[in-house]
């Protein structure tokens, strides 16, 4: 290929050719910040090198500046039009921005260029699993293995497709071979942790084990406080930080914003740092309540520990866990002195650096205690706070008794729904005349996921007429649902969390079960914080005989729930699930007793500063 070479270039051709040199071996040693100002020294000499643009498209990806590389890619493209490594990198800009029809064009370009170019083949899974198409996705990750057996990648996409569609078993199991491959694959651990509490008979010392081995992964810190400029004052405002992939709807976003609403009350200084790509109606929300805000979505660990330590935040809250958007990494370095997890995981961390887990006196009773890597700090009433749901529908009449049966429902992600599930909700309806299972999801909407459950609830011994089926719909349609459904019964072990307040909030009561670990009385917590812990049951048995006793077609047991969902709206805005104060100031007292501690363990002791 003939390119222009500039003059600067053409007189001193030896220095753009050192400053590519040099680029190349930062990218080796992982200096990107490095590598990227070598690059740009000598893109300036010859401003139209085809490898230059190439590596400036590749750091750009790394770094997540999407826009960018979609600036670039179009020049090399014309300048090398079979460039299939440019078509497959287009392809993951569109899947990492969420366009994956136009993902799936790109790579297939790609592939006709090169056929057998793996990571194109690899791509067009990943695009085509987030669009449903799971059978088009094992195809193409199974050929990706059958060429490279050991490919880790292809392994932990099959894991994520599984998961996607239920099938937890077979995740895990992926999760587990890209470990035995890679033992440092830090989305396999986080996957392969949260997996692990799905499944019925996995009990919280095997949980606790998992986490000790697979936390210390994240881990780069060395525990050196002398690195903090912090001053060791237990009675000052605080600096507090909350790092976040979910700081927009979704239920972390809405169970934060009712508290944000009232710290404005305390003269503290909340900062965000926000690892999500898009903003939405919620993150516009919230973004006021703090005095601070910084996107980190494109920024490297280092880059969020380095804005974090210059903040000088004391106590630094993580808000992901091991889901999916999380930055642990960060709480691995060590980027602040008090470091806790709260709200968006529901299980120990593992993470040696994580000092501390916010839960609540029924979520974690004083036995289970020691099944955390992290101290266990108890809010007095619920680890969750909640706001009336905006935009929701006025609450419905009881659908039973219009005398057209009985409608049970569960409206959780599919993978909570494990055959034990199954074939205790079989028992019920079963046992309870005239009555049907509606359960509804997103993934419902894929033909394949919603074929492969049918499947599942024949062998579990349901009639056509005893179950249906719904997939997504839009938030308010979703919400209305509700006034088509009698009783709402949870999961286990895997309980509802913001599907249980939705419930609630249309009227709807939710029987759950009360299990060992944080999650697994995530139900029993929010109904004993929203004055209904007779709708917990410690037993699977139990929790039958009580469905099928609240829907028994007397008019004694029609009233009772006809009368509770008149008055629940009523009931929770009393309750302490959303006295948003109360609950804003039982957080700042735990915070306070945490930062004391913390201070007076100090080698120095505290300051009076």
């Amino acid at each position: 290929m003939r390119t222009r070479t500039p003059a600067a270039a053409r007189r001193n051709p030896q220095a753009a050719r050192a400053f590519f040199l040099e680029a190349a071996q930062w990218v080796a040693q992982d200096e990107l910040a490095k590598a990227e100002a070598a690059l740009d020294q000598h893109l300036k000499l010859a401003p139209e090198s085809w490898p230059g643009l190439c590596m400036k498209a590749l750091l750009a990806e790394q770094t997540h500046r999407y826009a960018l590389v979609e600036s670039i890619l179009p020049s090399l493209l014309h300048a090398k039009p079979d460039y299939a490594e440019g078509y497959c990198q287009w392809g993951r800009i569109c899947v990492a921005t969420g366009r994956h029809d136009a993902a799936c064009a790109h790579f297939q370009r790609a592939l006709q260029h090169k056929p057998d170019l793996h990571t194109a083949q690899f791509g067009l899974g990943e695009a085509y699993r987030h669009l449903g198409r799971t059978a088009d996705a094992a195809r193409l990750f199974q050929a990706v293995l059958q060429a490279v057996p050991q490919s880790v990648d292809a392994h932990f996409q099959l894991g994520e497709l599984h998961r996607a569609q239920g099938d937890i078993s077979a995740a895990m199991s992926a999760y587990k071979e890209v470990l035995a491959l890679d033992p440092t694959h830090r989305p396999a651990a986080s996957s392969y942790l949260f997996c692990q509490h799905y499944v019925p008979g996995v009990d919280a010392a095997q949980r606790l084990a998992s986490a000790r081995a697979l936390g210390p992964i994240f881990s780069t810190s060395t525990r050196n406080p002398s690195s903090f400029k912090n001053t060791w004052a237990p009675e000052r405002p605080l600096r507090v930080g909350v790092v976040s992939g979910d700081l927009r709807r979704h239920p972390v976003g809405t169970l934060l914003e009712p508290v944000l609403a009232h710290v404005t009350q305390h003269a503290w200084h909340w900062t965000a740092f926000s690892n999500h790509a898009k903003d939405d109606a919620v993150t516009q929300r919230l973004r006021p309540h703090f005095a601070a805000w910084h996107d980190v979505y494109t920024w490297t660990d280092a880059q969020v520990v380095q804005a974090i330590r210059q903040a000088e935040i004391d106590i630094l809250i993580d808000l992901s866990g091991h889901t999916g958007g999380h930055r642990l990494a960060v709480f691995g370095a060590r980027a602040a002195p008090l470091q806790i997890s709260w709200l968006g995981y529901f299980g120990s961390t593992g993470l040696p650096d994580m000092d501390g887990l916010l839960v609540d006196p029924h979520s974690v009773p004083e036995s289970e205690s020691a099944y955390y890597t992290e101290a266990v700090v108890k809010l007095p009433q619920s680890r969750w706070c909640v706001a009336p749901l905006e935009g929701a529908p006025p609450v419905g009449p009881l659908p039973a008794s219009a005398g057209q049966g009985f409608t049970f429902a569960c409206f959780q992600e599919l993978g909570k729904v494990n055959d034990e599930v199954l074939r205790v909700w079989r028992h019920i309806v079963a046992a309870v005349p005239q009555s049907r299972l509606r359960i509804q999801s997103v993934r419902l909407g894929y033909n394949d996921v919603k074929d492969a459950l049918i499947r599942r609830m024949h062998a579990a011994g349901f009639q056509p007429h005893q179950f249906q089926l719904c997939g997504p719909a839009p938030h308010g349609q979703y919400l209305a649902s509700y006034a088509d459904v009698d009783l709402v019964l949870d999961t286990f072990p895997y309980p509802g969390g913001m599907t249980t307040v939705e419930a609630l909030w249309m009227g709807v009561p939710t029987l759950t079960l009360a299990l060992p670990g944080m999650l697994g009385r995530q139900g029993a917590s929010l109904l004993a914080a929203a004055g209904l812990p007779d709708w917990v049951c410690p037993t699977p048995g139990e929790y039958a005989q009580r469905a099928i006793a609240l829907a028994q077609p007397d008019a004694l047991a029609r009233q009772y729930l006809a009368d509770l969902r008149a008055g629940m709206r009523q009931r929770l805005q009393a309750s302490p699930l959303m006295n948003a104060s109360q609950f804003t100031a039982d957080l700042y007292t735990a915070l306070r007793l945490l930062w004391r501690q913390h201070c007076a363990c100090q080698p120095t002791g505290p300051t009076k500063r």
